[in-house]
C-alpha cells in the first residue's frame, strides 16, 4: 500500500484514538463513520498485521500486540504534542 499524506494523517489520528480507547479499558473502542476507501485500506492493513481487531463493522480496538507495537510512537507523539 502506498502511504499518501492523507493516509498517513488518518493512520496517525487513528493510532492516537485507539491508544486513548485502549488505555481507558477493555470496553472502549473507536467508531469510524463514513470512511473513505483510502481509510479502509489503512484499517485493513492494520488488521492484517494483527494490530487491531474489528469485532463490529467500523468499530475498532487495538490488540495488545498492536498497542505495544505503536506505544513508542504514541509516547513520542504525546511528548511532542503531535496527533500521533
Amino acid at each position: 500500500m502506498v502511504m499518501t499524506e492523507g493516509k498517513k494523517a488518518f493512520k496517525e489520528a487513528l493510532v492516537r484514538r485507539l491508544a486513548e480507547a485502549y488505555e481507558e479499558g477493555k470496553g472502549h473502542a473507536v467508531a469510524l463513520e463514513n470512511e473513505t476507501q483510502a481509510e479502509r485500506e489503512v484499517v485493513n492493513e492494520m488488521k492484517a498485521e494483527g494490530s487491531i481487531m474489528e469485532p463490529i463493522k467500523s468499530t475498532l480496538r487495538f490488540t495488545r500486540d498492536g498497542y505495544n507495537k505503536y506505544a513508542p510512537k504514541i509516547v513520542v507523539s504525546r511528548a511532542l504534542g503531535n496527533s500521533a
